[in-house]
């Protein structure tokens, strides 16, 4: 994970021990992020079959919805904020991409988004996240109804 400072970024290692059997899982990936989880799933040895993520206009064919909403943990004295999207919406990449601007304009130096894996339409969001200049950071194993996905905003200088 990368943790901005003052004096530049800081990369910091974080550790998983799983503390039974994992059995195996089916996830969601949008194709830019298949090859960060291949590597992750290998590198952890979690046996995981991943199924590419709809795109978004075959995902919202499927329902009506045109406005999308995300919740937001925000720790205000750390500067970090993490999204987790609840509703799939027409609007994903504006609302994405307005998110981001009034966070980084209150000085948020931190910014994920928690994907649960088990959702292919959370899995798809990924795409405008890559876009908006988000990476894949981190996989929380079983950490939602699947594994949960973070995706870190890459802080870029002005």
């Amino acid at each position: 994970i990368t943790r901005t400072e003052q004096d530049g970024d800081q990369r910091i290692p974080v550790w998983f021990r799983h503390l039974r059997e994992d059995e195996g899982l089916q996830v969601w990936a949008h194709p830019g992020c298949i090859p960060f989880l291949e590597e992750t799933y290998q590198r952890v040895f979690l046996p995981r079959t991943i199924l590419p993520a709809l795109d978004a206009v075959g995902r919202l064919q499927s329902h009506a919805r045109d406005r999308s909403l995300f919740a937001a943990a925000m720790n205000r004295e750390l500067g970090e904020i993490v999204l987790r999207p609840l509703l799939d919406g027409a609007d994903n990449a504006e609302n994405i991409a307005r998110h981001l601007r009034v966070l980084r304009g209150e000085g948020y130096r931190r910014i994920l988004f928690r994907i649960d894996l088990a959702e292919g339409w959370q899995a798809a969001l990924c795409g405008d996240l890559l876009e908006q200049g988000c990476r894949p950071s981190l996989v929380l194993p079983q950490a939602g109804r699947s594994d949960v996905l973070l995706m870190e905003y890459v802080h870029t200088a002005p």
